[in-house]
């Protein structure tokens, strides 16, 4: 995804101007009027546009992003670059320290923010939606082949005020011509100026970013109000009655005497309504109790009159707002809500309301939200953990979980368990530290991050021989101990070369204490595996080599003498039950058993010469017979 992103906006451009134009572009006008960006290395060191990019794609997530302290400009990029990941899913291409370093490459800034721009993204969707609500109810799917005939740029400009000649009864045969009149309506009018031109616009393979740049660039026009309605046309004069003919007539007119006649009062008239003053305010409509955020004014259409808001809590205790200055026609408000619950906000210019009606801003708590465990901080390898996160009287039901390990990020998921109410799983692959952070609204819930440890191995412990040796057709045998942590499930599994798993026996040997035996039936090497409740023993598995069974013959010396005694033993240890024979003209005087089937034979020759001596196990001959013993009279050489 990384090299197709690259080579798309390095070389995939349909427009004259460089990706890189676009881009900046595009940025501009999302963080326009706040910040003013020129490149993709040292304007993004200290991760405040970055947190602009992002609250223009997420609401609410740094509002006051343009105020943000820059005295730990890695610390910000590491902030931001989580929360887009998090909020997103942009992946960390470029590391927050490189990112904060003053030497940032271009190539690698536009590689991780053109995350935000392409095709989807979450800086697509934004403007693509902020779009869709100025048109609504025309529809607009994406920022290439819905523009091509103009109608959508023309609904767009006619949306902020500025009169398209015609509309809506345009003609869109002519794409160029259309979206010529409307960038010309919107540069006269809106005072934005084309990023590219008609012809661009109207190519099915235009380049969405010069688009959207075009578009975002909306935003930030210069207010209109809405044209006004047409003068209706004036009444029709009533008929002009016929001349008349004076004729004399005779009247008598009483003359009363002269009553003085008192003034008359004059009838006030009606104060007009002051109109609503052109005041634009920017306010969010979700905060956090005891944190503050600015709301900004923007006075330019109206002058420098004087911006006075008060807010309104829930519970109606009414407070008024600091309001400070910035230039002639900007004012930011200062609001800090100490309860939880709806408030209402007055912004006045000049005593006059610039709303309607109070802007209202849903404020929530995120100190009464809850963390619920219902086991420790410690999983196991491939299980599912789990734990309830509380939301009730929090005042917002916005839940996000990040899982960490090893700087890797780990999918949870997010059910419903009740009213505001929520249950999170994730399950571990690997060994190790996860951390847990837990959100409400972008803010860290009390109890947030957590450590969960994962054990990758079991503390219980196995020995003994058959762990390291064995033969076929011998019972061989070795202990597990897990009395660190009884009653939970031992599981063994003995593969050999064939592939069918090796039968067991366990036998208890204490608490916590067992023995497992088993019997190989062919050679080769073995696997013995070993879990306890699920995890693997430290050491597990075992490769263990298995050999043929023997029977050993020792000590056999090939000269002897007539009269003493030659001594030698047979190891029959690995064998199971079976029959030894000697057969030999040397007589055996007698043998002793000196082991597990291992015994000590003594011969005494009584006849010099050449003698044969071979043994047998259960009929077979043991390897290395027959031996030949030369027997000797003393003293002959």
């Amino acid at each position: 995804m990384i090299w197709i992103l690259i080579r798309h906006f390095q070389i995939g451009s349909q427009s004259k101007l460089p990706p890189k134009t676009l881009m900046l572009s595009w940025i501009k006008a999302v963080l326009h009027p706040h910040m003013d960006v020129s490149n993709f290395s040292r304007d993004w060191n200290d991760g405040v546009a970055l947190c602009g990019i992002i609250e223009y794609c997420e609401p609410g997530t740094y509002p006051d992003w343009f105020n943000k302290n820059t005295s730990d400009p890695e610390a910000n990029c590491k902030d931001a670059m989580e929360t887009a990941e998090r909020l997103f899913g942009i992946p960390l291409v470029v590391s927050p320290k490189d990112f904060a370093s003053e030497n940032l490459d271009e190539l690698s800034g536009m590689t991780y923010l053109s995350y935000f721009m392409a095709e989807n993204a979450p800086g697509y969707n934004a403007t693509l939606n902020w779009v869709r609500r100025q048109i609504d109810p025309m529809s607009v799917d994406n920022f290439d082949k819905d523009w091509n005939d103009g109608r959508v740029l023309s609904a767009l400009v006619q949306s902020l005020n500025a009169p398209i000649p015609g509309w809506p009864d345009i003609d869109t045969s002519n794409g160029v011509a259309t979206c010529q009149t409307a960038m010309d309506v919107s540069q006269h009018n809106l005072e934005v100026m084309p990023v590219i031109d008609a012809k661009d616009m109207v190519n099915p393979d235009v380049d969405h970013i010069g688009v959207m740049a075009y578009a975002a660039w909306h935003r930030t026009g210069k207010s209109l109000a809405p044209a006004p309605p047409p003068t209706p046309p004036p009444p029709p004069a009533p008929p002009t009655p016929p001349p008349l003919t004076p004729e004399p007539v005779a009247y008598v007119i009483p003359v009363p005497s002269p009553t003085p006649t008192p003034p008359r009062s004059p009838t006030p008239s009606p104060e007009p309504e002051p109109a609503m003053p052109v005041v634009t305010v920017d306010v969010v409509d979700t905060w956090r109790v005891g944190t503050t955020t600015t709301i900004t004014v923007d006075t330019s259409e109206e002058g420098s009159g004087e911006v006075t808001a008060t807010a309104e809590s829930p519970s109606g205790a009414k407070e008024d707002l600091d309001v400070s200055k910035v230039d002639d026609n900007t004012h930011h408000v200062s609001f800090t809500p100490s309860e939880k619950g709806q408030w209402s906000v007055v912004v006045m210019y000049d005593g006059v309301m610039v709303d309607e009606q109070p802007r209202q801003v849903n404020v929530f708590d995120v100190s009464r939200a809850a963390i619920i465990k219902s086991t420790s901080n410690t999983m196991v390898l491939n299980r599912e953990y789990a734990f309830d996160v509380d939301l009730l009287d929090v005042g917002l039901d916005k839940l996000d979980v990040q899982v960490v390990h090893n700087d890797d990020t780990v999918d949870s998921y997010i059910s419903d368990n009740g009213v505001d109410r929520h249950t999170v799983t994730f399950v571990a692959d690997k060994g190790g530290v996860y951390t847990v952070t837990v959100y409400c609204g972008g803010v860290e819930v009390p109890g947030s991050p957590f450590d969960i440890t994962v054990q990758e191995y079991s503390d219980a412990l196995a020995s003994g021989s058959g762990l390291f040796t064995a033969v076929t057709f011998k019972k061989a045998a070795f202990e597990v101990d897990f009395s660190c942590d009884i009653g939970k499930k031992l599981e063994v599994v003995i593969l050999p070369p064939n592939g069918n798993e090796l039968s067991t026996h366990v036998v208890n040997k204490g608490p916590g204490v067992v023995q497992v035996e088993y019997t190989p039936q062919e050679e080769g090497t073995h696997t013995i595996t070993l879990t306890y409740d699920g995890l693997p023993l430290r050491t597990s598995p075992y490769n263990i080599l298995v050999r043929e069974s023997k029977v050993y013959l020792r000590n056999i010396e090939p000269l002897a003498y007539v009269g003493q005694k030659s001594i030698f033993q047979i190891d029959a240890s690995e064998m199971s039950k079976g029959t030894i024979e000697i057969d030999s003209n040397l007589p055996v005087q007698h043998y002793d058993k000196i082991g597990d089937n291992i015994f000590e034979v003594t011969i005494l020759p009584k006849k010099s010469g050449q003698h044969d001596l071979t043994i047998r196990y259960n009929n077979q001959i043991v390897e290395g017979c027959p031996y030949e013993i030369d027997v000797k009279i003393n003293g002959e050489e």
